[in-house]
């Protein structure tokens, strides 16, 4: 059986390790063996459809979910969430049958960082430099 595997990160923080990721899935002469596609957001051309409805549509049907989670939090939708955050909270949930969405992800301070109660994405306050906007 070949796997679909999803990358998900803030893209602008982890550009080379998103696209090194990637290609060493496909290039390692094991992995190669087990996965059938990489799905990295940037690689998908403009569409008719939402970026949004891309990513989670992706999300959705992965077999493997990687998450990369650094000090910035990336684009906040107006619910407080990012497209990061909503690719785990689609992931976990789908994956493992579980009900996840807000009640289960608390971001600690103003920084964005996320804490669940299944899983923990943070780093410690010195490795990640404080944002100009409060969110990182």
């Amino acid at each position: 059986m070949k796997y679909r595997v999803f990358i998900s990160s803030v893209q602008s923080e982890f550009a080379a390790e998103r696209r090194g990721l990637k290609e060493y899935l496909q290039t390692d002469a094991l992995l190669r063996e087990y996965v059938e596609e990489v799905f990295l957001f940037e690689d998908v051309p403009s569409a008719r459809r939402t970026p949004n409805e891309v990513y989670m549509d992706a999300v959705n049907n992965c077999d493997v979910f990687i998450g990369l989670y650094g000090c910035q939090f990336g684009y906040v939708f107006a619910d407080g969430t990012s497209p990061t955050e909503r690719e785990y909270h689609a992931a976990y949930g789908v994956k493992t049958g579980k009900k996840t969405g807000a009640k289960t992800c608390k971001k600690i301070g103003a920084t964005g960082r996320m804490k669940t109660s299944d899983a923990i994405i943070e780093l410690s306050s010195e490795s990640c430099p404080p944002s100009d906007s409060g969110f990182q």
